[in-house]
């Protein structure tokens, strides 16, 4: 199968099911995306997601800010020979005296149709 330019509409056919993905994985329940495609150095199209901020729900509050972003994405070939697209999602998070770090949350592999294909934690 080969790789197709994403639209909006495309977009929010996956939202949804990212966003419960993200949910039931981190365990918090107020997990909502922005998601949006952007052009990377190479003219190829990503797709760029940034959740709503979410410090306000850990406790004790340990960070200046908190959101799931993605770092990074492309298309893939899975070990079956199938197109996949590659979304990491991780924290990103600013400490109260600035500076920020991140640490991973999920790869997820899409399908062309963008249908989540297969997620793999990374929290254990």
């Amino acid at each position: 199968m080969e790789r197709k330019s994403f639209t909006t509409k495309d977009l929010s056919k996956v939202v949804e099911a990212l966003q419960n993905t993200l949910k039931a994985i981190t365990g918090l329940n107020h997990v909502t995306l922005d998601i949006a495609i952007d052009t990377d150095r190479f003219g190829d199209q990503v797709i760029s997601i940034e959740s709503n901020e979410l410090v306000d729900y850990q406790y004790p509050k340990m960070f200046s800010s908190l959101k799931l972003v993605n770092f990074g994405g492309g298309w893939t070939v899975g070990e079956d020979g199938e197109l996949l697209y590659w979304l990491p999602v991780d924290y990103r998070y600013f400490h109260f005296d600035g500076g920020s770090n991140g640490s991973g949350v999920v790869n997820f592999y899409l399908s062309p149709d963008l249908e989540i294909s297969l997620s793999q934690s990374k929290l254990h």
